[in-house]
């Protein structure tokens, strides 16, 4: 890898640990630390908690690094909360900016048309800002 300090070789270590928990949540290991950590959660909106281990503290402190270039494939959507959440193509900023209150809690695949197989427009410009539409319009459905 040609790291020359130990510590950006040591996060990237957690960091590749911390990508299987969100590409392999079936794995033993996956499933210990979410029953532990992460139990009605994903690794992205996990926190440290209460008296973590060093291993587990290790990991989520990585979790910045997943951070900024994690992004999730939308495909039908239902996995995905609108707010929070890296899903747009965006390189700077892929979350939403928006903040209306009707977006909490909803997922993706809500703003999402089945009859034409697109996004829903009204939608769009009802709740989100010019950029976020830009952003939406330029994912793939």
């Amino acid at each position: 890898m040609g790291f020359r300090d130990f510590r950006d070789f040591n996060l990237a270590m957690l960091g590749n640990q911390a990508w299987r928990f969100l590409t392999k949540p079936n794995s033993l290991v996956s499933k210990v630390y979410k029953a532990r950590y992460f139990l009605n959660k994903n690794y992205l909106d996990s926190s440290a908690g209460h008296n973590p281990s060093f291993v587990w503290r290790s990991i989520w402190e990585a979790g910045d690094v997943v951070k900024v270039g994690v992004r999730w494939v939308v495909g039908s959507g239902e996995m995905i909360n609108i707010l929070g959440q890296p899903w747009l193509l965006d390189d700077h900023n892929p979350f939403i900016t928006s903040d209306s209150p009707a977006l909490a809690n909803n997922k993706v695949s809500s703003i999402m048309s089945m009859e034409h197989r697109g996004w829903d427009d009204e939608i769009l410009k009802d709740l989100f800002n010019d950029r976020d539409q830009e952003c939406i319009r330029s994912v793939p459905y």
